[in-house]
């Protein structure tokens, strides 16, 4: 499904529900627990759940729900999503060259995939699961949708504000 290879650590997203790694073949999941008392705001993590092993996951995100952890498997060219709960709950989204920094709308509806040493910012309507358009970005680009899903920005060499569903460019920022 989503291809096969090896590496460290690439990337953690943090969430309210927990967190999200891959590192050496293995996407795992780790809860967190907030201790409320006095004088404290403790947060404990894990332990830790293996969510996929045996693939090379170049950098994962969770959904805001916390349902969905969404991987890039840059040697398939693939977003892979695994329901946290139940991983054998699962489906990809392909191709991409190159994906490496899958971000999700907080609604659900949208995936934005950047690349690493690629061009360009796919995006995906996540219910159909077809590509609704390729955003021209410079190589190695990063995507971050805005918390009211209004927006969706890409950062590589430049800065590209974009509005989500028309996808039209609306703001353009060099980087110095």
């Amino acid at each position: 499904m989503c291809g096969r290879g090896g590496g460290g650590w690439a990337n953690v997203a943090l969430e309210w529900q927990g967190l999200v790694s891959c590192r050496s073949g293995v996407l795992g999941y780790w809860p967190l627990a907030r201790i409320h008392g006095a004088g404290t705001n403790e947060v404990r993590f894990g332990p830790s759940e293996t969510i996929r092993d045996e693939l090379y996951f170049s950098s994962a995100t969770l959904s805001s729900d916390g349902r969905w952890a969404i991987a890039a498997n840059i040697s398939a060219g693939a977003i892979c999503f695994y329901e946290v709960r139940a991983p054998s709950n699962r489906f990809a989204i392909s191709p991409h060259p190159k994906t490496a920094f899958p971000a999700i709308s907080p609604d659900g509806n949208w995936v934005a995939s950047g690349t690493w040493r690629g061009s360009g910012v796919r995006v995906w309507e996540v219910k159909s699961r077809r590509v609704v358009c390729d955003l021209p970005t410079s190589p190695s680009v990063r995507a971050t949708f805005s918390p009211d899903n209004r927006w969706l920005v890409t950062g590589g060499a430049n800065y590209d504000v974009w509005e989500v569903g028309t996808w039209k460019r609306k703001l353009a920022l060099s980087r110095d």
